[in-house]
């Protein structure tokens, strides 16, 4: 949300990561857990790993134009999803699109990781973060 939200605040000389719960009245927020077809998930995302998120033409006409001079290699996703596979105070964290998958058991994503070996990789490396 913009700033200009809450006028009653006087965001000058604030540093950004400034924790603002007590000025803007938040109390409590609790992540909505919901079923997918890929499992269990949790919805949100990781909280200091950042989205990366590529433009599609589709939704991006202004560029258009400007593309029909260069020359452009077409690609096409024919399945799957964007993921984030992490590894955190010895604990293995998946995230997909706005979601985190819940280890319970019933993930087919995580299954696969664990199929795959990619949990085994991310055993042996180190954590991405250090305790906080």
């Amino acid at each position: 949300m913009p700033l200009t939200e809450f006028p009653e605040i006087d965001f000058t000389g604030m540093e950004v990561g400034t924790d603002l719960t007590k000025e803007l009245g938040v109390r409590v927020y609790e992540a909505v857990e919901s079923k997918c077809n890929v499992g269990n998930t949790i919805n949100r995302f990781h909280d200091y790993v950042s989205k990366s998120d590529e433009l599609r033409l589709q939704s991006a006409e202004f560029l258009r134009e400007a593309l029909e001079v260069i020359l452009i290699i077409s690609v096409k996703k024919i399945d799957g999803f964007s993921t984030l596979i992490s590894k955190e105070d010895d604990k293995i964290r998946v995230f997909i699109r706005n979601s985190e998958i819940k280890d319970d058991g019933e993930s087919i994503f995580m299954e696969k990781c664990l199929e795959k070996g990619i949990v085994d990789v991310l055993k042996n490396c180190e954590d991405i973060f250090h305790s906080r």
